[in-house]
């Protein structure tokens, strides 16, 4: 005859284990929320950009890190924010103002 602990305990042991799989998934995933830094970065062909990681090859690190979006916008200068999102200071880009379609 087995004991009603010996089943209940199983249980408790797997729900034990899916609760520390959880709690560590839930650590890792703030862990890395928290430690977002942003850059102003400029492309080789002048666009300035806020990014949230280091950017790829060929794009120069203008400012940063900062611990905040906000943080970065405020460090941008006048020249940087009229290049921000575009090419040099002509029409940005993303901003609704493509061909009527």
């Amino acid at each position: 005859m087995e004991s009603v602990n010996s089943k209940g305990g199983g249980e408790m042991a797997n729900f034990r284990c899916v609760a520390l799989i959880a709690a560590a998934a839930v650590l890792v995933w703030s862990a890395q929320a928290l430690s977002a830094q942003y850059y102003i970065t400029e492309s080789e062909s002048g666009i300035v950009a806020i990014t949230d990681h280091e950017p790829e090859e060929g794009a120069t690190i203008l400012k940063g890190p900062f611990e905040t979006r906000d943080a970065a916008e405020e460090a941008l200068t006048d020249e940087e924010k009229e290049k921000l999102g575009t090419r040099g200071a002509g029409e940005g880009q993303g901003k609704g103002q493509g061909k009527n379609r």
